[in-house]
């Protein structure tokens, strides 16, 4: 029983200290243990590190809400979640149609690195500045429309070269293609209803 509230007191006191690292310290970390997380799976796994990649993609939500904790207690927006989750998605499945040499994988896990980092300002610009105006917003809406492209264009690689059933294929592109339809027009009209959305 001791042991226990002294794993317990040992866990609080873990995550009190992370969380009082500045914002800008939790973003770095978070995308530092997703691109090492992601160069792992892919260089020591496999193709069998195809199935570790969801949760890689999970692991990429639970971090940003980490990251910008503090901001989304004032002001949380479930949308801020779903490019973040499918870039992690798409950068991890399309890693599988490069070619298999170190020198790609580390660029590749450097490029995914930079793109996360990124991402993650502009998903904190906008849950910023739907309280209050910033200046950034529109560098922020441009670099996550970037984001959203090349998310698009990498999980449809991936599609094509399955070469499913067309009834397959059309229900995975909507799939991923109404949410990130969905984050484009919120991060436009910053509105947390679906139905206003739609």
């Amino acid at each position: 029983m001791n042991f226990r509230r002294k794993a317990k007191l040992k866990g609080r006191g873990i995550a009190k200290s992370l969380l009082g690292l500045s914002k800008r310290e939790r973003l770095i970390i978070s995308v530092i243990a997703l691109s090492i997380g992601l160069f792992t799976i892919e260089h020591f796994l496999g193709i069998s590190g195809i199935f570790f990649i969801l949760s890689l993609a999970i692991m990429t939500n639970v971090l940003l809400f980490f990251s910008l904790y503090n901001d989304l207690q004032e002001n949380f927006s479930w949308q801020i979640f779903i490019l973040p989750f499918f870039f992690s998605l798409a950068f991890g499945l399309f890693f599988f149609l490069v070619p298999v040499r170190y020198l790609t994988r580390i660029f590749t896990t450097s490029l995914y690195g930079i793109g996360l980092y990124s991402l993650f300002l502009s998903q904190n610009i906008f849950t910023v500045s739907s309280i209050r105006t910033i200046a950034l917003l529109s560098s922020a809406r441009t670099v996550s429309f970037i984001m959203t492209l090349i998310t698009y264009f990498f999980l449809s690689n991936v599609l094509f070269s399955l070469h499913l059933n067309y009834f397959f294929y059309v229900g995975l592109l909507t799939f991923y293609t109404v949410p990130l339809v969905t984050h484009s027009i919120w991060s436009h009209t910053f509105e947390k209803k679906l139905s206003a959305n739609i």
